[in-house]
């Protein structure tokens, strides 16, 4: 997926991450959404009964002082994220230029290495 879509999720869940432990909660899905495909997919896959536990421990996570590391804290087995930028080139469609060894570090920390079997030689002279 590419890191405006990501993104896009992440300040989705950010600004209704209430709504989401009030379905969890209460097991039923907010009013507002009307449309009847969008309904029962999130019904048949998310809200199979109410579970107020979960919904405390979504809750306790989003309401913090802090979004940093907020995946890591809600899905806690994720290892690594994809996504495509565009204009840094860190990866393309193609393949990936740069990967960061350090997962685990900071955003402001990251270092990108350069990895020769897996680059894309588009614009080299033949």
């Amino acid at each position: 997926m590419f890191a405006s879509g990501f993104l896009s999720a992440v300040r989705f869940l950010e600004k209704h991450w209430p709504r989401l432990c009030r379905d969890i909660r209460t097991g039923t899905l907010y009013p507002e959404i009307t449309d009847r495909a969008v309904r029962d997919a999130v019904v048949g896959r998310v809200l199979r009964g109410a579970d107020p536990a979960l919904a405390d421990e979504i809750e306790a996570e989003c309401a913090g002082s802090s979004w940093e590391g907020i995946i890591r804290r809600l899905w806690p087995r994720t290892k690594y994220i994809d996504v495509i930028v565009t204009g840094a080139m860190y990866a393309s469609s193609e393949c990936y230029f740069k990967l960061n060894l350090n997962p685990m570090c900071k955003p402001g920390d990251v270092a990108y290495t350069l990895i020769p079997t897996m680059c894309y030689f588009e614009f080299l002279p033949l």
